[in-house]
């Protein structure tokens, strides 16, 4: 892309996000529900199959 176009675009995404109209995404799992399962002993493979969502999900919310 050229250099004058990205700064452009890169700006308009700021703005956007500065005046509230760009706020991501609606959160799709319940990240204390992954947590509590994980708590439990429940293997991430039967949480994610329990809460509909992907094994790297459930990775990704169980703390190290």
């Amino acid at each position: 892309m050229r250099p004058i176009a990205y700064a452009t675009l890169k700006l308009a995404g700021t703005s956007a996000k500065a005046r509230g109209i760009y706020k991501g995404g609606k959160a799709r799992i319940d990240p204390e529900a992954v947590r509590k399962l994980a708590s439990e002993g429940v293997r991430p493979s039967h949480i994610a199959r329990q809460l509909g969502i992907s094994r790297g999900t459930v990775r990704r919310e169980i703390p190290s």
